[in-house]
């Protein structure tokens, strides 16, 4: 199955995009700046002693196809890179995931206190990330009068190599300045992104409700083109929701402002597919993907008609 191809819409219906203001008051900033700052740093105790658990487990399944050659008595290479790729998942994933958390934490706070500025959120999502790795580094001195991994201690390399380490070596330093940058670059994405996927009112002073959705069939795709350009939704009245698992399909979105209704309401399509891969030993896989369709803002009047007609809700519907 391949990307389905749907039809291209005109450059002034896409140039009605939203877009934030760019403001960013004052008690945003102190939210994300400062009140977060202690939030962020216990987060970063939490994390410390959770990476350990989640350093643990993630050597027992590195080991397991170990464990199973030895008992088999076969020694196989694909075994040790599975270890490999465990390892590595844990380590970058972990402190991404850890930072994102942060950033979270701060991009609610930001919208919390009306923040319509994706960059300086990330700004404070990075500075909150410095914070949930100095959370984790006063733990892992006290601990251990040195620096460490947040999934890999150093009594874990003590017992691997059967050694003594004191301090930090340069090694492990590196290994440190690594994943100190993947927790900042993630709680920075975080912040951004959650300030950044949001649409506000400024009339009203209010973030837009929630997305309201439907799963369509990507034959509907010429309709909903044509009525985004007519304003005219009846040409969508026999369109009707598909259940799960059917691919290709389409997701419309919509939301308002819950202030009033009239104001512009937000409307979103995505495409979604699925591809089938056949590796070098004929195993077949197969992945979703998606691709935005649209994003704009359009009449008020126009966008409550189409999510009636339509009946799109908080949530997709189930197969039936």
């Amino acid at each position: 199955m391949s990307e389905p191809i749907l039809p291209v819409l005109p450059a002034s219906l896409l140039a009605r995009k939203p877009k934030l203001s760019g403001a960013c008051p004052s008690k945003a900033i102190l939210f994300m700046f400062l009140a977060a700052l202690p939030i962020n740093l216990i987060l970063g105790v939490v994390v410390h002693y959770l990476g350990i658990i989640v350093g643990y487990l993630a050597g027992l399944v590195a080991l397991i196809p170990s464990l199973l050659t030895s008992i088999c008595g076969f020694l196989l290479c694909a075994f040790a890179i599975f270890a490999l790729i465990v390892i590595l998942a844990v380590f970058f994933g972990y402190p991404f995931i850890a930072g994102m958390a942060g950033g979270e934490i701060v991009g609610r706070l930001g919208k919390s206190g009306h923040c319509r500025n994706p960059s300086v959120a990330g700004w404070a999502g990075a500075l909150n990330g410095i914070f949930i790795y100095l959370g984790h580094s006063i733990v892992a001195l006290l601990s251990y009068g040195g620096l460490h991994p947040m999934t890999i201690t150093v009594k874990m390399f003590e017992d691997l190599f059967s050694t003594v380490i004191h301090g930090t070596p340069w090694w492990m330093t590196a290994l440190v300045v690594l994943e100190f940058a993947m927790v900042v670059i993630g709680a920075a994405y975080r912040a951004q992104e959650a300030i950044g996927e949001s649409a506000y009112c400024e009339t009203h002073s209010v973030w837009y409700a929630k997305w309201k959705q439907g799963r369509f069939s990507v034959e509907a795709a010429e309709a909903l083109a044509t009525v985004l350009q007519t304003l005219d939704v009846r040409e969508m009245e026999t369109t009707i929701q598909m259940g799960e698992g059917s691919y290709p399909h389409l997701i419309i979105k919509t939301r308002g402002c819950p202030s009033s209704p009239s104001c512009d309401v937000e409307i979103a399509g995505t495409v979604f597919w699925q591809e089938t891969k056949v590796d070098k030993r004929g195993k077949t896989s197969t992945e979703t993907k998606s691709k935005p369709w649209f994003d704009v803002m359009m009449p008020a009047a126009f966008g409550y008609a189409l999510e009636r007609t339509l009946a799109l809700g908080e949530n997709i519907p189930k197969k039936k």
